[in-house]
């Protein structure tokens, strides 16, 4: 259950007040015998409901000067809130004070609000106390809500009422009649992850593509309700993901680390916790967003995929998550005999370029067969620009960013003739479905003719047969790319 209280009201057989609200004539003997009903206009599914009786209610043969609120009855009697000496001493250390209490003959105490306290004040300090020190003190009754909606708790004696649940908000204060109806303030928990590039041609995208090399900004946002006594948020990167260092930030810009919150990483975690004396300041929902900055590593490329996880833990509410994964894609290629696909043909060589013509010819660093695109070379990683067909007519491409390349043979295998054009190929995401994304993994044979004949010069790859991996009729590149899912426990 929940420590996060969410609701504060008086109930009592016709009213019961909170200091500055009006007194109202109702008829004691209604009051002696009354049960009254609380309902939650819209309480949440799955989500438990709790009304602790603080104060009962009662009618006495006297009036009091200290009791305000009350109720006056024709008689001029009054109804006062009535406290135990157990319950006198859980107030005991309310800063402010919060009550005045005047001891009865009986043993118990007439309870009387202070000049300026208000529900505000009460409710925040029930917040501060945990579920089982109310149990111990107050008679309580929960109800949970199998469904969306109105929930209603009955059969409650009238009283003064605080009502918590576990989704952790403050209500306010009510007066109200033996049936009362408030509202849950509280908004779920939620989280959202979204991933933007350097140049800003994606913002705020579900999923996007990337490079090694490339550095990729991740934003998550979530909302902080009233009255929690805790909440963290913990971001995991999964290996190819490198933090750049002090590029987390926070806003709203109004927090202050290590006065409001604090953040710790380790290794491949980043950990941001709100303090408890800055929750205790919340009165609203408040939205929150943490931005970082991460590297795409050569690990993506070993690892196949990366998957970078949110998690968002709500005082003692369920976690809720959401993630963002990089999978790697490669375009796999063959180089073959027209005539005879069976026989591949080695030193085949070939360039890839931006454009079908002119354009920016792209640079690699070769592994065995194996060639992955670097953005930006510099002196010293030996890049390559030429790629060629190995022992067995295989070539391999990854890191490929989403878009259009072009495939233009250099030097054909002996014997055979050159691709006398570029050759375009796309690089695609199958994301129609959002929650749960796919690379397309595509593969091309490259057919050479022998001698006397040269191949096409329009189409795409001219005669090439096109096989594909993920459902798109495309010869060309998988890539490594970005997406996202969400999860709500």
């Amino acid at each position: 259950m929940n420590k996060n209280f969410k609701k504060m009201f008086s109930v009592a057989a016709a009213a019961t007040m909170v200091a500055g609200v009006g007194l109202t004539t109702v008829n004691a003997a209604e009051l002696a015998a009354g049960e009254g009903t609380i309902t939650i206009a819209n309480a949440q599914k799955g989500k438990t409901y709790t009304a602790y009786q603080i104060f009962e209610v009662s009618a006495t043969e006297q009036t009091h000067d200290v009791i305000n609120p009350g109720v006056e009855f024709d008689d001029k009697r009054t109804a006062s809130y009535i406290a135990t000496e157990e319950q006198k001493t859980f107030f005991a250390s309310a800063n402010p004070e919060l009550f005045n209490f005047q001891a009865t003959a009986n043993g118990k105490y007439n309870v009387a609000v202070k000049t300026g306290i208000t529900g505000q004040d009460i409710a925040t300090f029930l917040n501060s106390k945990e579920v089982d020190d109310l149990n111990k003190v107050f008679d309580h009754k929960s109800v949970t809500a199998d469904t969306a909606g109105a929930l209603s708790i009955t059969d409650v004696p009238y009283g003064y009422y605080y009502v918590k649940t576990d989704a952790g908000t403050i209500a306010s204060i009510n007066t109200a009649t033996p049936s009362v109806t408030i509202t849950d303030k509280n908004k779920p928990t939620n989280v959202d992850k979204k991933v933007n590039d350097p140049e800003n041609t994606q913002v705020d995208a579900d999923h996007s593509t990337a490079y090694v090399g490339e550095i990729k900004s991740f934003e998550i946002t979530t909302n902080i309700e009233p009255g929690l006594k805790s909440f963290t948020i913990t971001d995991t990167m999964g290996t190819g993901l490198e933090l750049v260092a002090d590029s987390i930030s926070i806003t709203p810009s109004t927090l202050t680390n290590d006065k409001d919150y604090s953040v710790s990483v380790d290794g491949q975690k980043i950990t941001v916790a709100f303090k408890d004396t800055y929750l205790q300041r919340l009165t609203a929902s408040t939205s929150v967003t943490i931005t970082y900055r991460a590297t795409v590593t050569d690990a993506a490329v070993s690892a196949g995929s990366v998957q970078n996880t949110v998690v968002v833990k709500p005082g003692d509410n369920d976690t809720v998550n959401d993630f963002v994964k990089i999978f790697l894609g490669k375009a796999d290629f063959t180089k073959v005999d027209a005539n005879d696909e069976a026989t591949t043909l080695a030193g085949a060589e070939f360039e890839i370029y931006t454009e079908a013509t002119e354009g920016t010819k792209l640079s690699f660093i070769k592994d065995g067969d194996t060639y992955r695109y670097v953005q930006a070379p510099v002196d010293g990683d030996s890049s390559v620009t030429t790629l060629t067909s190995g022992t067995d007519g295989q070539f391999h491409v990854t890191g490929l960013p989403e878009g259009s390349y072009w495939l233009q043979e250099t030097k054909a295998p002996a014997g055979y003739n050159l691709m006398t054009s570029r050759q375009q190929f796309n690089v695609t995401l199958n994301d129609t479905n959002v929650s749960n994304p796919s690379m397309n993994e595509v593969k091309a044979n490259i057919e050479n003719t022998k001698g006397g004949a040269t191949l096409p010069s329009t189409g795409g790859m001219g005669t090439t047969a096109l096989y594909t991996i993920g459902g798109l009729m495309v010869a060309g590149a998988a890539v490594l790319f970005v997406v996202r899912k969400r999860m709500a426990a």
